[in-house]
């Protein structure tokens, strides 16, 4: 069955990049060209982490009602997402591809990523950095201090990729309808 002239024929293929933290934390994700800018940053806060508590702002784009299809024009190209006015959490969206939809696959997806996104408000890249020197050594100081704030389960190498798209299914089912 072919599908209507109006209906989704294509995804990008995005790779988020955290910036200033090192080691690298990214994610590789597709999804529908018809997305608009606001419901990208629902699914950044998701796939990166975050909690959602902080303004945001993409560069390039003042509208957050154009979708992927109208900045992207068909130029490969990158831009950015700013997270947290106060901790600029600076990440560089990359358009790696565009691809034509897979009938059967559910999008957003995430299909790879690396380590676990900072937890929030623990000081932007400085205070991250610092905070994984603090972890790294039970006898500092701020250990058991520090391990109370981000809790026991926290492990910075954690990436769960089976968790993410999971968290993905229900923010479409509350929030977004791609495809219809």
């Amino acid at each position: 069955m072919e599908a209507p002239s109006n209906a989704v024929t294509s995804v990008y293929q995005l790779k988020i990049t955290l910036l200033g933290v090192r080691p690298q934390v990214w994610r590789r994700i597709q999804v529908p060209e018809t997305m608009t800018l606001a419901q990208l940053h629902s699914v950044l806060q998701v796939v990166m982490g975050w909690e959602g508590y902080h303004l945001h702002e993409f560069s390039d784009s003042e509208d957050e009602a154009m979708t992927l299809a109208e900045l992207i024009e068909d130029d490969l190209f990158s831009f950015g997402y700013l997270y947290d006015f106060g901790y600029m959490w600076q990440h560089e969206i990359k358009v790696e591809k565009k691809l034509v939809r897979e009938p059967e696959q559910t999008y957003p997806v995430c299909l790879a990523g690396k380590r676990a996104c900072p937890p929030e408000d623990c000081g932007g890249d400085w205070g991250y950095a610092h905070l994984l020197r603090v972890l790294k050594n039970p006898r500092h100081s701020q250990y058991e201090e520090r391990m109370e704030w981000v809790g026991s389960e926290f492990d910075p190498k954690a990436f769960d990729l089976e968790e993410v798209n999971q968290a993905l299914k229900e923010l479409e089912v509350e929030t977004m309808s791609y495809f219809d």
